[in-house]
């Protein structure tokens, strides 16, 4: 009885631990302007990139996970006023997020199976689904453009994923804390 007992309290502090070690926390970064949920605390890095219009540099928030959700990552980039912003005309806008989704999918050798267009307030966005087959995973990302900002959310996932429900939150929880 007293064994059976032990068993049954090592169980129940497995149980809570682990609903612990998945608890959602807020993630701010004041330097980019925004606050989302994660299932964790990000590391933070920022790479120098070559663009079509020139060198960017790419700040990055990324977690990795052992669930079902691989990857969660919240990127931005400022890109010169000039040439990229908020209010372009709108086929520059498309054509803008055309290139940046055709990108990302080529990056990871993707084939972007779903694009929508979202805004955040008044700014624009979009949403884009692509599959990676050789590794069987699936990248959704958000991205919007905030003034001469452009913000990335991103999520990987197994293809045969049984609950990426974290996908959604995180997308849903993306707020500006500052328009630059």
């Amino acid at each position: 009885m007293k064994r059976s007992f032990s068993a049954l309290a090592v169980a129940i502090i497995f149980l809570f631990s682990s609903f612990a070690a998945a608890t959602w926390q807020l993630y701010e970064n004041t330097e980019g302007g925004y606050k989302v949920l994660l299932p964790g605390v990000p590391e933070e890095s920022s790479q120098d990139i070559q663009s079509a219009i020139g060198p960017l540099t790419m700040h990055m928030a990324m977690l990795e996970t052992s669930d079902d959700v691989l990857v969660y990552m919240a990127n931005y980039s400022d890109y010169p006023d000039s040439l990229v912003n908020s209010k372009m005309p709108k086929e520059d806008i498309t054509m803008f997020f055309n290139n940046a989704m055709d990108g990302a999918a080529k990056n990871v050798s993707g084939t972007i199976t779903r694009k929508v267009v979202l805004n955040y307030k008044t700014y624009p966005g979009r949403h884009m689904v692509a599959e990676i087959k050789e590794k069987h995973v699936v990248m959704e990302m958000d991205m919007y453009l905030i003034k001469n900002r452009v913000y990335f959310l991103e999520a990987i996932y197994m293809k045969d994923a049984k609950d990426i429900t974290g996908v959604k939150k995180f997308f849903s929880s993306f707020q500006l804390t500052a328009v630059k």
